[in-house]
């Protein structure tokens, strides 16, 4: 299984929620997942939320409104908002201190019994995977792609499988964040020609040593130049300052 950076074009160019969820239907179909969840996590004194208005059960337009794209039932999602499950779900307690994708089934071996579990599997939310994305403000979210019977993997196929979700939800991430910049015109930071380069180097998976060799550069000028477009791009690292630049169109595909 092989992800390539242009694979996530459409998703980078989103300008409508109906774009992003078609594309994470077909992208969640391809790994052998029929549903995904979305959504911003939010902490405070009172433990992990995924919505700003927890008192309240959402559904539907309210639910996109805060961001959180889902294909989940509403069965499911009308009960977990009901139940309070957020403060008792050992996923989201999970990515709240690892930036790993959490496999559910890692989970329900060690927890044979959890009401959490128990009552998705009722849903038709049997098996999962849930990827963490941290932004450089500070913010959270997470993405969770479910079945009802999971795909039978070898251990390579599985990791790789993860490996996918972590690059969806970190171009998802960015496209909801674009999508969600006044007038969808993001702000474009200045970057030199030589960080250019590199970046779009780094999006073809190259490392900084093969960077240097390419570019005829040290391995710490070129480390120099993509720390820097980090920061400009205001990204959490190489990964998603590529990401961005991709949605920015300061590089090609």
């Amino acid at each position: 299984m092989t992800a390539h950076l242009y694979t996530f074009e459409k998703l980078l160019s989103a300008s409508s929620q109906e774009q992003i969820f078609n594309f994470l239907g077909q992208q969640c179909e391809q790994l052998g997942y029929n549903c995904f969840f979305y959504s911003p996590v939010i902490g405070g004194p009172g433990g992990e939320k995924l919505f700003k208005e927890d008192r309240k059960i959402l559904q539907g337009e309210e639910l996109i409104k805060q961001n959180a794209f889902t294909t989940y039932p509403a069965s499911w999602i009308h009960r977990y908002q009901e139940a309070g499950h957020v403060r008792k779900d050992p996923v989201v307690r999970l990515i709240a201190t690892s930036n790993l994708p959490v496999f559910w089934d890692d989970i329900t071996r060690s927890h044979k019994k959890h009401v959490v579990f128990d009552e998705a599997r009722q849903h038709g939310l049997a098996n999962g995977i849930t990827v963490p994305v941290y932004g450089q403000s500070g913010e959270r979210a997470l993405l969770s792609i479910a079945t009802e019977i999971a795909p039978e993997k070898s251990p390579d196929h599985r990791i790789a499988t993860a490996g996918m979700a972590v690059l969806i939800a970190l171009h998802l991430h960015e496209a909801v964040q674009r999508i969600n910049r006044k007038d969808n015109e993001p702000s474009i930071p200045r970057l030199t020609h030589r960080e250019k380069e590199c970046l779009q180097w780094a999006a073809k998976g190259k490392t900084s040593w093969e960077i240097g060799n390419i570019l005829s550069l040290s391995e710490r000028t070129v480390i120099f130049h993509m720390v820097n477009a980090t920061k400009k791009l205001n990204a959490t690292n190489r990964r998603q300052a590529v990401v961005r630049a991709l949605s920015l169109r300061l590089i090609a595909p």
